[in-house]
């Protein structure tokens, strides 16, 4: 009897080793599980984290390359400092080149930040997900200030530019001739007989202020002759073309008139005088037999004939208001015969 009961405890013994040797390969099991399932969830957010804006800050960049100059930076104001001159000496095709560049980049750069918007699901805390947010915020806001900035900078250097531009700033004639008291407004419609009030001394100087001005003029317009590469748009450049050539023409057109005037009327009142001259060194005649003094204007047409008609005067003979081409007036009449 003793025997079965030592059996039996030995049994039980031998049960109960069985059973916490169990117990133990199963608590070391549940351990093993949740450390490596704790260790592959740390991997995991380890993995995820490389992906957060928090550890991968995406600086949306703005890029120029016209061919002549080329720029990759970040939105500040240092290098849009840097970026400004170059602008402002570049021709009309970098510059549009650079005006498009932005334009694109503007259109762009907005999808772009929306896409790169952190979502509360793509992290695992809360002060992550935060700064990840405020961190997008930031670049959100630098990029919107860039682009007032640099667009104003834009706008400013075109306007400047256009300012300079002949096309709003004409080349005006300015000229006033002191020894005759008159100026460019005055001199257009000048003729002779304007000058006949005049000395050949007065005359003579104006010929020489004039002939000196001409040449200051030449070198102005010169150097005032619009060029391509100053304007925006090929249309202004142009316009200011047809503005620089019209200023110079009105101007060779007026200096010529002018000048032939003077001569004609150096050339009369100088005549004039010689007449003067030699009628008072000939012997008084009888006033009865004194033949009469008909003043006959040195610049009479050659060809009566070829004068412009201004009107019709009437009358038997067909009189006719008549005008020479510098501008003198005369009455023509046709008599019955030669």
């Amino acid at each position: 009897m003793s025997t079965d009961k030592n059996n039996n405890k030995d049994n039980n013994k031998h049960g109960n080793d069985e059973n916490h040797k169990k117990w133990e390969e199963e608590k070391k099991k549940a351990a093993d599980f949740w450390s490596n399932f704790l260790d592959n969830l740390m991997k995991f957010k380890a993995e995820r984290e490389k992906n957060d804006p928090v550890y991968q800050y995406e600086t949306i960049l703005f890029s120029v390359n016209t061919g002549t100059f080329q720029h990759d930076f970040e939105y500040d104001e240092e290098v849009l400092a840097k970026l400004k001159p170059i602008m402002e000496n570049a021709s009309y095709a970098d510059f549009e080149a650079t005006r498009n560049a932005f334009l694109q980049w503007k259109s762009s750069y907005e999808a772009k930040l929306k896409t790169k918007e952190p979502e509360r699901k793509d992290f695992f805390s809360g002060a992550n997900f935060q700064k990840a947010h405020n961190d997008w915020l930031w670049e959100k806001t630098d990029a919107y200030d860039f682009a007032l900035s640099f667009g104003a900078t834009l706008d400013d250097i075109q306007k400047q530019k256009i300012n300079a531009d002949p096309k709003y700033q004409p080349t005006n004639i300015v000229f006033s001739c002191v020894a005759l008291g008159v100026s460019f407004k005055d001199g257009i419609n000048i003729h002779q007989k304007d000058l006949l009030q005049y000395s050949v001394t007065q005359l003579a100087d104006a010929l020489t202020e004039l002939s000196n001005d001409e040449s200051l003029f030449m070198q102005i317009f010169a150097t005032k002759e619009p060029k391509q590469d100053d304007f925006f748009f090929p249309q202004n450049y142009i316009d200011a073309t047809k503005e620089w050539q019209n200023n110079k023409d009105a101007y060779a057109k007026f200096a010529n008139r002018v000048n032939k005037a003077l001569g004609k009327a150096i050339k009369t009142l100088s005549q004039q005088q010689q007449q003067q001259q030699a009628q008072q060194n000939q012997p008084q005649q009888n006033a009865n037999t004194a033949a009469p003094i008909v003043d006959i204007p040195q610049d009479f047409p050659n060809d009566p004939d070829s004068l412009k008609i201004v009107k019709r005067l009437g009358g038997s003979t067909g009189a006719e208001l008549v005008e020479a081409p510098d501008g003198t007036r005369y009455v023509r009449k046709r008599g019955n015969n030669e």
